[in-house]
């Protein structure tokens, strides 16, 4: 036991002293721009079938070939966007959060642009930090990290997409310490 104990221990300074860590989400959920674009259709493969939460395809560490995809036909570019609100286990300081996706055909596009919010207590959050641009990516995998520096339990991730394609994300992850 007083190995383990030494070991936990090395560990957590190795962290501390060599960068970030994965950070364990415990649930999150997903919203977007437009409520009426595919919500909970068979597009959206992360949906519970009783439409009451989520089945955690975006938090189990493998790049599914599709997790949450919306369409955004024929809407405001502005409603053009899907928003995530990630629980974390507990309250951390939070470098980064990455986003992956896939452009399966030339109808999908990966985020134009997206930001971050965080919370302590899930109910109030910060103003939006500084929205990144993102560069067009082809058919295939996209990865997008919005820089956060903050300490919280709850991480907003809003990305907005073209209004005429799809956007599908297939896992979201958290770093910091």
């Amino acid at each position: 036991m007083k190995i383990r104990n030494a070991m936990l221990a090395i560990l957590a300074f190795c962290l501390s002293c060599f960068g970030d860590a994965l950070l364990p989400v415990r649930s999150y959920q997903v919203h977007p721009g437009n409520y009426m674009k595919h919500y909970g259709s068979s597009l959206d493969k992360d949906l519970r079938e009783d439409g009451e939460g989520r089945l955690g395809l975006l938090i189990d560490g493998k790049n599914q070939e599709t997790g949450v995809c919306y369409v955004f036909w024929r809407c405001k570019a502005e409603d053009a966007y899907m928003c995530f609100t990630l629980e974390l286990s507990d309250e951390h300081h939070v470098s980064k959060v990455g986003v992956r996706g896939k452009n399966n055909t030339g109808m999908f596009a990966n985020p134009l642009r997206g930001f971050i919010e965080t919370s302590s207590d899930g109910l109030e959050f910060s103003a939006p930090g500084k929205t990144v641009e993102f560069n067009a990516v082809g058919i295939g995998d996209w990865l997008v990290e919005l820089p956060v520096d903050q300490r919280a339990r709850f991480v907003r991730v809003t990305l907005f997409s073209s209004p005429v394609k799809y956007l599908n994300v297939n896992e979201l992850e958290v770093f910091g310490n």
